[in-house]
Protein backbone atom coordinates (compact mmCIF):
# COMPACT_ATOMS: atom_id res chain seq x y z
CA UNK A 1 0.00 0.00 0.00
CA UNK A 2 1.66 3.39 -1.23
CA UNK A 3 -1.03 5.40 0.10
CA UNK A 4 -0.27 9.38 -0.86
CA UNK A 5 3.32 8.68 -1.17
CA UNK A 6 2.56 7.22 -4.71
CA UNK A 7 4.86 10.31 -5.90
CA UNK A 8 8.08 9.26 -3.78
CA UNK A 9 11.34 10.30 -5.25
CA UNK A 10 12.44 6.33 -3.83
CA UNK A 11 9.89 4.91 -6.39
CA UNK A 12 11.88 6.29 -9.00
CA UNK A 13 15.58 4.70 -8.32
CA UNK A 14 15.44 1.25 -9.79
CA UNK A 15 13.55 2.70 -13.29
CA UNK A 16 16.39 5.42 -13.40
CA UNK A 17 18.60 2.55 -13.52
CA UNK A 18 17.62 1.64 -17.06
CA UNK A 19 17.79 5.41 -18.49
CA UNK A 20 21.20 5.66 -16.95
CA UNK A 21 22.43 2.71 -19.35
CA UNK A 22 20.67 4.01 -22.28
CA UNK A 23 22.68 7.53 -21.37
CA UNK A 24 25.88 5.97 -20.86
CA UNK A 25 25.46 4.07 -24.05
CA UNK A 26 23.82 6.31 -26.22
CA UNK A 27 25.37 9.61 -25.62
CA UNK A 28 29.21 8.14 -26.60
CA UNK A 29 27.60 6.50 -29.95
CA UNK A 30 26.35 9.92 -30.78
CA UNK A 31 29.44 11.66 -29.74
CA UNK A 32 31.41 9.26 -32.47
CA UNK A 33 28.88 10.22 -35.17
CA UNK A 34 29.66 13.79 -35.30
CA UNK A 35 33.31 13.62 -33.42
CA UNK A 36 35.72 16.57 -34.40
CA UNK A 37 38.15 18.03 -32.04
CA UNK A 38 35.89 21.26 -31.12
CA UNK A 39 33.06 18.99 -30.07
CA UNK A 40 34.62 16.48 -28.28
CA UNK A 41 35.86 19.22 -25.61
CA UNK A 42 32.65 21.19 -25.68
CA UNK A 43 31.25 17.61 -24.74
CA UNK A 44 33.69 16.98 -22.53
CA UNK A 45 33.34 20.34 -20.70
CA UNK A 46 29.69 20.12 -20.88
CA UNK A 47 30.08 17.03 -19.18
CA UNK A 48 32.14 18.21 -16.16
CA UNK A 49 29.93 21.32 -15.69
CA UNK A 50 27.03 18.94 -15.55
CA UNK A 51 28.80 16.93 -12.73
CA UNK A 52 29.87 20.22 -11.08
CA UNK A 53 25.73 21.54 -11.83
CA UNK A 54 25.05 17.93 -9.79
CA UNK A 55 27.84 18.48 -6.56
CA UNK A 56 26.26 21.69 -6.11
CA UNK A 57 22.49 20.69 -6.18
CA UNK A 58 23.25 17.80 -3.90
CA UNK A 59 24.96 19.71 -1.18
CA UNK A 60 22.00 21.87 -1.08
CA UNK A 61 19.81 19.33 -1.01
CA UNK A 62 21.93 17.47 1.73
CA UNK A 63 21.64 20.25 3.76
CA UNK A 64 17.75 19.94 3.84
CA UNK A 65 18.09 16.21 4.98
CA UNK A 66 20.09 17.94 8.17
CA UNK A 67 17.40 16.55 10.58
CA UNK A 68 13.82 15.96 10.97
CA UNK A 69 12.93 19.37 11.85
CA UNK A 70 14.62 20.68 9.02
CA UNK A 71 13.61 18.50 6.32
CA UNK A 72 9.93 19.18 7.58
CA UNK A 73 10.00 22.98 7.31
CA UNK A 74 11.43 22.48 4.18
CA UNK A 75 8.53 20.55 2.72
CA UNK A 76 6.02 22.86 4.27
CA UNK A 77 7.56 25.63 2.73
CA UNK A 78 6.86 24.08 -0.55
CA UNK A 79 3.07 22.92 0.37
CA UNK A 80 2.04 24.68 3.04
CA UNK A 81 -0.85 22.10 3.07
CA UNK A 82 1.60 18.88 3.86
CA UNK A 83 -0.49 17.36 6.81
CA UNK A 84 1.98 15.12 6.92
CA UNK A 85 5.22 17.36 7.24
CA UNK A 86 3.23 19.08 9.91
CA UNK A 87 2.71 15.90 11.75
CA UNK A 88 6.11 15.12 11.69
CA UNK A 89 6.81 19.00 12.76
CA UNK A 90 4.64 18.48 16.01
CA UNK A 91 6.33 15.51 16.89
CA UNK A 92 9.46 16.85 16.69
CA UNK A 93 8.16 20.11 19.07
CA UNK A 94 6.19 17.51 21.60
CA UNK A 95 9.87 15.56 21.25
CA UNK A 96 11.47 18.68 22.62
CA UNK A 97 8.67 19.53 25.23
CA UNK A 98 7.09 22.41 23.02
CA UNK A 99 3.50 21.78 23.04
CA UNK A 100 1.54 25.04 22.38
CA UNK A 101 3.93 25.15 19.09
CA UNK A 102 2.78 21.54 18.72
CA UNK A 103 -0.80 21.93 19.20
CA UNK A 104 -0.93 24.46 16.70
CA UNK A 105 1.00 22.56 13.93
CA UNK A 106 -1.42 19.62 15.06
CA UNK A 107 -4.32 21.70 14.46
CA UNK A 108 -2.55 22.71 10.81
CA UNK A 109 -2.73 19.67 9.77
CA UNK A 110 -6.12 18.79 10.65
CA UNK A 111 -7.22 21.20 8.50
CA UNK A 112 -5.37 19.46 5.67
CA UNK A 113 -5.67 16.12 6.36
CA UNK A 114 -8.29 13.98 4.43
CA UNK A 115 -9.25 11.81 7.53
CA UNK A 116 -9.70 14.28 10.91
CA UNK A 117 -9.20 11.69 13.69
CA UNK A 118 -5.93 10.98 14.00
CA UNK A 119 -4.74 14.52 14.47
CA UNK A 120 -8.20 15.18 16.84
CA UNK A 121 -6.80 12.59 19.12
CA UNK A 122 -3.01 14.59 18.90
CA UNK A 123 -4.34 17.90 19.52
CA UNK A 124 -6.03 16.83 22.80
CA UNK A 125 -3.10 15.23 23.75
CA UNK A 126 -1.17 17.95 22.96
CA UNK A 127 -3.31 20.00 24.98
CA UNK A 128 -3.61 17.94 27.63
CA UNK A 129 0.49 18.27 27.87
CA UNK A 130 -0.42 22.10 28.16
CA UNK A 131 -2.93 20.99 31.12
CA UNK A 132 -5.45 22.43 28.59
CA UNK A 133 -7.89 20.19 30.08
CA UNK A 134 -10.99 21.63 29.04
CA UNK A 135 -10.03 22.02 25.57
CA UNK A 136 -8.36 18.29 25.36
CA UNK A 137 -11.76 16.95 26.11
CA UNK A 138 -13.69 18.98 23.69
CA UNK A 139 -11.38 17.28 20.76
CA UNK A 140 -11.45 13.69 22.69
CA UNK A 141 -15.15 14.20 22.51
CA UNK A 142 -14.76 15.12 18.72
CA UNK A 143 -12.66 12.02 18.00
CA UNK A 144 -15.39 10.13 20.10
CA UNK A 145 -18.13 11.07 17.81
CA UNK A 146 -16.48 9.31 15.37
CA UNK A 147 -15.07 6.32 16.85
CA UNK A 148 -17.36 6.02 20.01
CA UNK A 149 -16.24 2.27 21.32
CA UNK A 150 -12.38 3.21 21.35
CA UNK A 151 -11.36 2.35 24.45
CA UNK A 152 -7.84 3.64 24.53
CA UNK A 153 -9.60 7.21 23.03
CA UNK A 154 -11.71 7.11 25.86
CA UNK A 155 -9.72 6.07 28.15
CA UNK A 156 -7.74 9.47 27.53
CA UNK A 157 -10.70 11.50 28.24
CA UNK A 158 -10.83 9.92 31.29
CA UNK A 159 -7.23 10.58 32.57
CA UNK A 160 -8.05 14.10 31.07
CA UNK A 161 -11.24 14.33 33.22
CA UNK A 162 -8.83 13.08 36.78
CA UNK A 163 -6.60 15.47 35.92
CA UNK A 164 -8.44 18.43 35.69
CA UNK A 165 -10.46 16.85 39.37
CA UNK A 166 -13.47 16.25 37.71
CA UNK A 167 -14.28 13.12 39.20
CA UNK A 168 -17.90 13.37 38.53
CA UNK A 169 -17.44 13.85 35.04
CA UNK A 170 -15.01 10.70 34.76
CA UNK A 171 -17.17 8.29 36.78
CA UNK A 172 -20.25 9.17 34.52
CA UNK A 173 -17.71 8.88 31.43
CA UNK A 174 -16.78 5.44 32.52
CA UNK A 175 -20.36 4.43 33.81
CA UNK A 176 -21.04 5.32 30.25
CA UNK A 177 -18.37 3.27 28.57
CA UNK A 178 -19.05 0.31 30.15
CA UNK A 179 -22.81 0.50 29.00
Amino acid sequence: QVGHQARADRYLYIPLIGLCILVCFAVPDALARFATRRRMIAARVSVVAALLLLVVLGRMQAAVWQDDATLCRHAISLDPGNFTALNNLAVVAMRHEEHSQATELFMQAEQHAPTKLRFRIRIAQSLANESKYDQAEEWYRLALDEIPNDVSCRFELLRVLLLDDRIEAAARELKHAQT
